[in-house]
Formats: structure tokens, C-alpha cells, sequence
């Protein structure tokens, strides 16, 4: 998504004639925090998908105590 606009554009170009190939057409916005660096998202995140994997296993957090809003 460009970030400015709030709309989806092609990134990238996919060829599949003989040779397969991509042809990049723009930058691509991975999203994130401004400090995030653009930084490629993971496959799974950091406490996994029930939120019992990682840090979280063992009844840490992942967010920073000034982040955690406790009711």
C-alpha cells in the first residue's frame, strides 16, 4: 500500500514466459512503525498464533511496560 495515497499499486511484475521472471516497478512499503526500518513482517508472529509461543511462553511480554495498559 503506498503509505501517502492509502492505496494499493503493483510493486512488482511477475513474467511468466520463458524466461520466468519479475520486473520490480516500485518500492515496497512492508508497513510498521516509522523506526521499523521496513523491515520484512515475519511469518509468524512473535508469540505465535495463540499467543503461547516465544516470550510469551514463558508469561513474558512482548511490548514494552510503558506500552501495556493495565486496567
Amino acid at each position: 500500500m503506498d503509505p501517502i495515497a492509502g492505496v494499493y499499486k503493483p510493486v512488482l511484475q511477475l513474467h511468466f514466459t520463458k524466461p520466468k521472471s519479475v520486473m520490480r516497478l516500485d518500492d515496497i512499503d512492508w508497513g510498521g512503525s516509522p523506526n521499523s526500518s521496513n523491515a520484512v513482517p515475519l511469518n509468524e508472529p512473535v508469540c505465535g498464533y495463540q499467543g503461547d509461543g516465544g516470550p510469551c511462553a514463558e508469561g513474558q511480554t512482548v511490548f514494552p511496560m510503558d506500552y501495556v495498559h493495565m486496567s
